[in-house]
């Protein structure tokens, strides 16, 4: 996953886009003037959704006609970062993030969809629901609030990345892993995990779509954001984006 997983910024351009295969609208003339304006997005390192959802949310900026650069932190920290002001925004969380970090605005239309689901090496499981995982040695990926929430009471263990998760559950150290669905697929099917057996043992146990969150310093744009959003959602825009970029990634490209 190289040069579509680099750390730090990672600069979008509209290369990329055409790359991809992608075709969008030219920027209006009336907003030329936005033109030499840079967004700064924070999103979680580590995070192969974050990845996916950061070529979205550059293609709605580039429509607005925004230059735009991302920024990879921890996952809890890309949101305090991002409610702070010191940054522009956050690629993308859950509906409802914002009653915690007040100085975000979240979008109407979602940039792209999660599955939660739960995933191990030792078991052959059939997990329904939450609860299936009592008694088991889980772990989840710090700051995903979805897991956060699903697993409390459960004692699971919390690591800083899917690496880190796939490893400790290939090893069997832990019994069960849980995983946005996307994110678990790249991961065990790279190099380093492929041969494991891992396998998922559940259906979804969480499914929802992430939004993007503008800090309120940048509210003049939301009302072009959102009509630009769900243009792109409702064409399938933001899909194609989401399944040119999955096969780049399981292809290593």
């Amino acid at each position: 996953m190289r040069d579509i997983l680099g750390r730090n910024f990672a600069i979008y351009s509209l290369g990329f886009v055409l790359a991809l295969g992608i075709t969008t609208t030219v920027i209006a003339a009336s907003k030329k003037e936005q033109s030499s304006q840079t967004i700064r997005i924070a999103l979680c390192e580590f995070h192969i959704t974050h990845k996916f959802s950061q070529y979205s949310v550059a293609e709605a900026y580039r429509q607005l006609g925004l230059n735009i650069e991302f920024q990879e932190l921890p996952c809890r920290r890309s949101l305090i970062e991002a409610n702070a002001g010191r940054f522009d925004g956050e690629v993308a969380r859950i509906r409802g993030v914002t009653k915690n970090y007040e100085n975000l605005l979240q979008l109407e239309s979602p940039t792209i969809l999660i599955e939660g689901v739960a995933f191990s090496r030792k078991y052959d499981l059939s997990v329904t629901k939450w609860a299936d995982l009592s008694g088991f040695a889980i772990g989840i990926v710090r700051g995903e609030l979805y897991a956060e929430k699903g697993t409390a009471g459960l004692n699971p263990t919390v690591v800083d990345s899917y690496d880190q998760l796939l490893s400790l559950v290939a090893l069997g150290r832990l019994d069960i892993g849980v995983a946005i669905k996307r994110d678990y697929e790249i991961s065990a099917n790279s190099v380093k995990f492929k041969d494991y057996g891992l396998k998922i043992v559940s259906g979804p146990l969480f499914s929802a779509p992430l939004y993007h969150l503008v800090h309120k310093k940048n509210k003049p744009l939301v009302k072009d954001l959102n009509k630009i959003f769900k243009k792109m959602w409702d064409s399938g825009e933001t899909r194609k984006i989401h399944t040119n970029t999955m096969k780049r990634m399981l292809h290593n490209d």
